[in-house]
């Protein structure tokens, strides 16, 4: 081994460690899903279960719809980049071709708007009724939709406002 590959041995080393433990809350759910439930709550727990059920999974098949959870995930997401798209594209375009009155100052709101991490409006997006929908799932989605479409314009700022050619 090179000389100066050797000095990167400890960072491996502390790396594969890391990822070990990474790893090992994720085997460990593995393991319990074969488990009975005796088994899952046993005190000192045991590493492998005693006898491979696959009894777990198929119990979770019978009661969960997870078809209708693939559906709204598919939905959510298809929902998503199609609003953020139109709305990211009209926004993009009014900011770089039209001129009106306190534009530069809602470019300014657009801006420090992308500076907020997308993750502090999950909860007030899923506690507020501001939009009094009674399907949870329809007002998520506007909310959210609403929010990518405002947040996630720099692709098409990028675009549009290039010098015309």
């Amino acid at each position: 081994m090179k000389a100066r590959k050797k000095h990167l041995i400890p960072v491996y080393i502390i790396l594969a460690v890391m990822a070990f433990i990474m790893i090992l809350p994720f085997v460990w759910t593995l393991l319990t899903a074969f488990k009975t439930q005796s088994e899952a709550l046993q005190v000192p727990p045991r590493i492998l279960p005693s006898s491979w059920s696959p009894r777990n999974f198929e119990s979770v098949l019978q009661v969960l719809p997870f078809g209708k959870f693939f559906y709204n995930t598919f939905a959510m997401i298809v929902l998503r980049v199609l609003g953020s798209v139109f709305f990211s594209a009209l926004a993009a375009f009014a900011f770089a071709r039209l001129e009106f009155p306190g534009k530069k100052v809602l470019f300014t709101m657009v801006l420090l708007q992308m500076m907020v991490p997308g993750q502090i409006f999950i909860i007030p997006a899923m506690v507020s009724d501001e939009l009094a929908l009674t399907r949870e799932g329809d007002r998520v989605r506007i909310e959210y939709s609403a929010q990518e479409g405002l947040s996630n314009q720099s692709t098409a700022f990028d675009n549009l406002l290039l010098p015309d050619a």
